[in-house]
Protein backbone atom coordinates (compact mmCIF):
# COMPACT_ATOMS: atom_id res chain seq x y z
CA UNK A 1 0.00 0.00 0.00
CA UNK A 2 1.15 3.53 -0.72
CA UNK A 3 1.02 6.55 1.59
CA UNK A 4 -1.91 7.96 -0.41
CA UNK A 5 -3.90 4.75 0.11
CA UNK A 6 -3.16 4.85 3.85
CA UNK A 7 -4.37 8.47 3.99
CA UNK A 8 -7.56 7.52 2.13
CA UNK A 9 -8.15 4.65 4.57
CA UNK A 10 -7.72 6.99 7.56
CA UNK A 11 -10.22 9.44 6.03
CA UNK A 12 -12.65 6.59 5.34
CA UNK A 13 -12.24 5.30 8.89
CA UNK A 14 -12.92 8.80 10.27
CA UNK A 15 -16.11 9.09 8.17
CA UNK A 16 -17.18 5.56 9.15
CA UNK A 17 -16.66 6.32 12.85
CA UNK A 18 -18.71 9.54 12.58
CA UNK A 19 -21.51 7.68 10.75
CA UNK A 20 -21.46 4.92 13.38
CA UNK A 21 -21.75 7.52 16.18
CA UNK A 22 -24.70 9.17 14.38
CA UNK A 23 -26.44 5.79 13.98
CA UNK A 24 -25.91 4.96 17.66
CA UNK A 25 -27.26 8.38 18.67
CA UNK A 26 -30.35 7.91 16.46
CA UNK A 27 -30.97 4.45 17.94
CA UNK A 28 -30.63 5.88 21.48
CA UNK A 29 -33.08 8.73 20.70
CA UNK A 30 -35.60 6.37 19.08
CA UNK A 31 -35.31 4.02 22.09
CA UNK A 32 -35.98 6.97 24.42
CA UNK A 33 -39.01 8.16 22.41
CA UNK A 34 -40.54 4.67 22.43
CA UNK A 35 -40.84 4.66 26.24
Amino acid sequence: MTVGELEQMSDFEQIASVVALCVLALMWISFFFRR
